[in-house]
């Protein structure tokens, strides 16, 4: 069995059906990104026969060895930054076809509480069960584990990934990449990422594709106790939300939880944690679920609507732009992305249009701020021949 595993992992056809649905799922505008060994995903395409052969002797041959990961920093919605460890080309695939080979073979660490990096779930899934549950049970305990990631024991999860993966010949490989670092080219680069709290010899790297399997591989029994114990609890990645009939059940759901994570190293995030009674709206997955009348609702809060306001108006500063480099075209194109994203980001929610007014007049604002800084008119005096040309929507 691990021999053939192995075998079936490096086979040339295998890695070229994983390559295509790689390739299919990129978006074309990134697939020209060069990774730390200078090849992208069009040049890999170009040359994948010679890529994937190699690839393919490299594996079977014990001779194949992951690059470092190259740092990718992502803004945050409160001002900070998400590093993301990204592998290159030829090692996303191949951690893609070990997952397709564990997944295909029935090896899965979700469970039925877990919606984060699991195939047919998602964020509207796990608000859609939330809502469910609160219905039924009103007090809600919330919690984010500590930097969880970065927080994950090697050692345990080393463990974890030979009880777990019965094809040993695979087992080298995976433990490979628990090891992963990131690589930084310059001074500046390396102080962002110290800043981040990584430390070198800890954690997993979030950004490969077997990350999530490792994430979900090591909360396995925290979720399964969770389970025995009847708590009505989702977790996505990081992010655990439970439901109770009392707060006293909250109470008791936070202990065990604090008590299991405790025993796989890791932590509750206090400052985003907390207990909240039925009447109370609760963030979860960058949503509200909010009373109404009855029964709950996911909603885009009031607070969120009003950070999104901000963030919208903010590139219609002009020192901002002319730090960035923005000319006046970049501005209008980078307003409508910054609008569609947030249409998009959210998915499923009971008040798309307030959602849409806010975007159209925080919009309009933006431009009314761009208009008197650049030109010195007030955008109410323009006609509407002159408001539909630059773009105002009345």
């Amino acid at each position: 069995m691990s021999k053939s595993a192995l075998r079936t992992v490096a086979s040339p056809d295998y890695l070229k059906v994983v390559w295509k649905e790689m390739y299919d799922n990129t978006l074309p505008r990134k697939r020209n990104s060069k990774g730390r060994d200078g090849i992208s995903i069009n040049s890999f395409q170009e040359h994948k026969k010679e890529f994937i052969k190699r690839i393919s002797d490299d594996i079977k041959n014990s001779r194949y060895s992951f690059w470092d990961l190259a740092p990718v920093f992502l803004p945050k919605s409160d001002g900070k930054e998400r590093l993301i460890c990204v592998p290159v080309v030829q090692d996303r695939l191949v951690q893609r076809a070990i997952l397709k080979f564990l997944y295909d073979n029935g090896c899965r660490a979700e469970t039925s509480i877990s919606y984060g990096f699991v195939k047919g779930r998602n964020v509207s899934k796990a608000l859609k069960e939330a809502v469910r549950l609160r219905r039924k049970k009103g007090f809600v305990y919330k919690a984010d584990i500590s930097s969880f990631f970065d927080n994950i024991s090697r050692e345990g999860l080393e463990e974890r990934v030979k009880r777990k993966v019965k094809h040993r010949s695979l087992h080298d490989l995976l433990v490979s990449t628990i090891s992963l670092e990131v690589a930084t080219a310059t001074k500046a680069e390396g102080k962002r990422i110290r800043r981040q709290g990584l430390v070198l010899g800890k954690g997993v790297r979030q950004g490969m594709p077997i990350s999530p399997f490792f994430a979900n591989l090591i909360l396995e029994r925290f979720d399964n106790h969770l389970i025995s114990r009847g708590f009505s609890v989702i977790r996505y990645a990081d992010d655990i939300i439970a439901f109770s009939e009392s707060e006293e059940g909250c109470q008791e759901i936070e202990d065990v939880i604090k008590d299991e994570l405790e025993k796989v190293g890791l932590g509750i995030k206090e400052s985003k944690s907390g207990l909240y009674d039925p009447v109370e709206s609760v963030d979860f997955l960058g949503l509200g679920i909010v009373r109404k009348g009855k029964g709950y609702s996911v909603e885009v809060t009031d607070s969120q609507l009003q950070k999104i306001r901000a963030k919208i108006l903010e590139v219609s500063d002009l020192d901002y732009c002319n730090a960035r480099g923005i000319t006046i075209t970049q501005f209008l194109s980078r307003l409508d992305n910054i609008c569609e994203g947030y249409k998009n980001y959210y998915g499923k929610f009971d008040n798309e249009r307030q959602v849409d007014d806010l975007l159209v007049s925080a919009r309009n604002n933006a431009l009314d701020n761009m208009i008197r800084g650049v030109f010195g008119i007030d955008y109410k005096d323009l006609n509407n021949k002159k408001k539909r040309f630059i773009g105002i929507d009345e």
